[in-house]
Formats: structure tokens, C-alpha cells, sequence
């Protein structure tokens, strides 16, 4: 049996927030240190249940593998009970986000994420202060692969910055000649429920709730 790999980010936090852009910068850096762990919000998941049934449908999952993280695990309940699937499903800390601390990162308090993106991930390919190790999360992605097995079809539930990573991590193992960075360059910010396939060929296929690889 062919391996497929579905990489999902988790949706939407239960917080009085819309979404991340509006969050302030004491909350996201609750979050970013991981202090603070909400769990989904149940409401945000329910409306895109189809998007759900559909995956599920379609990949006939073999297994789900999450991130340790309340957002992950209330996800996974949610989607148990609403779907009334019983799979097995494993916790793998290497699907914990990106550590990064944003006081250290940024001196000034008013910052967007589209800044704090680009802080960080130069921070993370510089090895600076303030973010967890490029060369740690490079070893987590891999012992991440070790962990599931060579065959089946994959639900994996984990958190956007390492998404962007894991999807240059596969965008470079098929052209060698092209650096990480580079690679890292092409990927985009995940939106709540977006992510990508990654085919027996190691082939990345991306799928939102507006688009289900067909």
C-alpha cells in the first residue's frame, strides 16, 4: 500500500479572537512560548465539517498522528464523535509548533505577523536567539517521518510555522540542487484547516477547505 501524508493545520482557537491577526501581542506570545493552550473552537470546526467528511472519505485514513497541543487533541475528540470514526490516533511531540519566544525576537511590542513571520524564520535559518534551532527542527521533522509507518493513508494535525518547514523539508529532498532557504521561499502562511498532501512520491499537493485534491 502507497503512503499519503495529509499535513493539517488545527482551526481556529477558543479565544474572543477571529483569528491570529487580531490577537495581541501578549496573547500570541502566550501561545508562541506555549504557556497558553486553548482547545478548537467547536463552533469553527463544526462549520467546516464537510470539509472533514470529505477528506475522510476520500483517503480512508488508516491513522491520525497530532500534536501534543490542546488545539490538536480537541480537534481530534470533535472530529471522533461527529464523524463516529473510531482509527487509532498517536501523539508525537515532534508535531509540537516551532518554539520561539517573541520578547526576545522583538524589542518593539506593535509588530504584525507578517512581520513576525519574517523575524522568525531568519531567525530560525541564523540560529539566533529567541527561536528554537533550524538544525532541532530539522531533526524533529525527521524522527516526525521515522515515527509513521511506510504505507497507509495519514491524518496529521500540527501547527503552520512547522508546516512551512516540513513543506521545504519535501520540496528540497526532490531537488537537491536547490537550497532549504530557497525552498522554504516558495511555501505561504496556512490558514485554519489548510495544509498539503504528500504523495508516495513525496510530491506536495496543496488542499484547503476550499480545495480538495481531487
Amino acid at each position: 500500500m502507497k503512503r499519503n501524508l495529509i499535513f493539517i493545520r488545527h482551526g481556529k482557537v477558543d479565544l474572543p479572537y477571529k483569528n491570529h491577526e487580531e490577537m495581541p501581542f501578549f496573547i500570541l506570545n502566550e501561545l508562541a512560548t506555549q504557556k497558553l493552550d486553548p482547545l478548537s473552537d467547536r463552533e469553527f470546526f463544526v462549520g467546516k465539517l464537510e470539509y472533514f467528511r470529505n477528506l475522510f472519505d476520500k483517503f480512508k485514513f488508516t491513522a491520525i498522528f497530532r500534536s501534543p497541543s490542546k488545539r490538536c487533541a480537541s480537534l481530534e475528540e470533535y472530529l471522533k464523535s461527529s464523524l463516529a470514526i473510531s482509527i487509532p490516533a498517536q501523539v508525537l511531540t515532534e508535531l509540537n509548533e516551532i518554539y520561539f519566544d517573541l520578547e526576545i525576537l522583538f524589542s518593539n511590542k506593535k509588530v504584525d505577523l507578517e512581520e513576525i513571520n519574517h523575524t522568525l524564520f531568519e531567525a530560525l535559518f541564523k540560529e539566533k536567539n529567541g527561536v528554537e534551532s533550524f538544525s532541532a527542527v530539522l531533526k524533529r521533522i525527521e524522527k516526525l517521518l521515522e515515527a509513521i509507518p511506510k504505507s497507509g493513508n495519514f491524518l496529521i494535525f500540527t501547527h503552520g510555522f512547522l508546516m512551512r518547514v516540513i513543506e521545504a523539508y519535501f520540496k528540497n529532498g526532490a531537488n537537491n540542487s536547490t537550497s532549504f532557504v530557497d525552498c522554504f521561499k516558495t511555501t505561504s502562511r496556512f490558514d485554519y484547516f489548510e495544509g498539503f498532501l504528500v504523495n508516495e512520491n513525496e510530491i506536495v499537493t496543496h488542499i484547503s477547505p476550499k480545495k480538495i485534491v481531487g
